[in-house]
């Protein structure tokens, strides 16, 4: 991770996104109207983010990342997006689509699906744009040249998915009308999120919000090369600096988005007539692409960039009425937010005097202490000798008694017939039994 990515103008982008597509065409009454949302909110594991040198050419707008070394390493190391799997991010993602179709006679369809709720988390990157006017590390199509107002860009990030330990872990909502559990794994799966690492750095974002480089083309009109690849959505964000004498400088945010919704009517449904006839009359629906060895996938572009004037997508930074506000765990942190900020408790006051006296008073008390101890280990120890000596002089009383016995007493026998050497030895047994 970049140490000179702005936290404060990414916390800018946190929360909830929202772009509505809404077409309508007076001939035929057709109605089409497509919500997406995206919310975002910022991953714990950031903490396990590294950088390398720029040396290493380590860019992530190049699909590249640091990752530390695993156990008690200390190393780091660049890999490669569309193969590493990391255990951080910048950002995780939610996402939320839906839609629906109208028409008049003859058909008179109604037509209508939604993913069922949030899916994700998804583990992004924002990826920070370091030269504006002539960055040759990228491949990104809008930084080849140098862009007229270049020189106003203050920050730039794209999104850039990277595949975490979570993604085997993407659910299928089981409420889901937009498509069934195995093709979930196409739309939103892990088959997804590896089909957008692959190719999102070659996916630079023109002014107009579209790419010169196209993931679907190899799939139009032809099985030839397998099946449609589906790509999430990608988000650029530009800051632009502020005008001083306008609202005190403040700074200006351009938005770019590139999505395209796959749908896949069986062939011959009213819902593949009518993305036919959508096509005819010059709605942003592109196709047949091959899906399930059948050309029967159709794309619906929601591009959108905020420098352009765009008829039928809007974007707002918020939630709208009638669609999904916050994932579960985003209500948390909602929650987390609202949180009371306490005054910090009045610390106590001392007189310096009564430190100084309590200081010297604590000191006294614990020499006192100390030598109290010792005195204690001390006259514990001379009992101990005191013991051992007497303990000694005892054992030495019958050897003396007999001694004297040989040495002073004559060798007499007395009534029992017992000599005096006799009952010096007989003492001793008594005393040691």
């Amino acid at each position: 991770m970049s140490s000179s990515k702005n936290d404060t103008r990414i916390a800018s982008l946190m929360g909830s996104w929202t772009i509505d597509s809404t077409i309508k065409v007076s001939f035929g009454l057709y109605d089409l109207n497509v919500n997406i949302e995206l919310f975002f909110m910022g991953d714990p594991l950031r903490e396990n983010a590294c950088e390398l040198p720029s040396e290493d050419k380590c860019f992530e707008v190049d699909n590249k990342i640091c990752l530390k070394e695993s156990g008690r390493s200390t190393g780091r190391k660049c890999a490669d997006m569309a193969t590493a799997v990391s255990d951080w991010s910048d950002v995780n993602a939610f996402i939320n689509i839906g839609y629906s179709m109208k028409t008049g006679p003859p058909l008179s369809l109604h037509l209508a699906a939604d993913t069922g709720g949030w899916i994700g988390p998804f583990s992004t990157i924002f990826a920070q744009h370091k030269n504006f006017t002539n960055y040759q590390g990228s491949n990104l199509t809008n930084l080849k040249e140098p862009k007229p107002d270049a020189s106003k860009v203050a920050d730039h990030y794209s999104v850039r998915y990277v595949r975490s330990p979570i993604v085997p872990y993407l659910r299928w909502n089981p409420g889901s009308e937009m498509f069934n559990y195995v093709d979930f794994q196409n739309y939103f799966g892990e088959s997804a999120v590896k089909n957008t690492v692959e190719v999102q750095h070659k996916m630079g974002l023109d002014d107009n919000g579209h790419t010169e480089f196209d993931p679907y083309a190899q799939y139009l009109n032809t099985c030839g090369n397998g099946n449609i690849k589906n790509i999430l959505p990608l988000v650029e964000f530009e800051f632009l600096k502020g005008d001083p004498k306008i609202d005190n400088g403040r700074e200006q945010l351009n938005i770019k988005l590139d999505y395209q919704l796959l749908t896949v009517p069986p062939i011959g449904s009213l819902e593949y007539k009518l993305m036919a006839r959508l096509m005819k009359r010059g709605i942003p629906v592109t196709g047949p692409y091959c899906y399930e060895g059948e050309l029967r996938g159709f794309l619906f572009d929601v591009t959108y960039a905020s420098e352009m004037e765009h008829k039928y997508v809007h974007l707002m930074h918020g939630c709208v009425d009638d669609l999904p506000c916050l994932p579960s765990a985003a209500k948390l942190l909602s929650a987390a937010s609202e949180a009371h900020v306490h005054e910090p408790p009045v610390p106590t006051t001392f007189n310096v005097g009564n430190v100084m006296l309590t200081s010297i008073l604590l000191a006294v008390v614990i020499i006192l202490l100390i030598v109290s101890l010792v005195w204690n280990v001390r006259l514990w120890r001379s009992r101990k000798r005191l013991q051992r000596s007497k303990s000694d002089d005892v054992e030495c009383v019958p050897q003396m008694e007999m001694e004297i016995d040989n040495r002073t007493t004559p060798l007499l026998s007395d009534s029992n017939g017992h000599s005096s050497l006799e009952r010096a030895h007989f003492s001793k047994r008594q005393f040691d039994m």
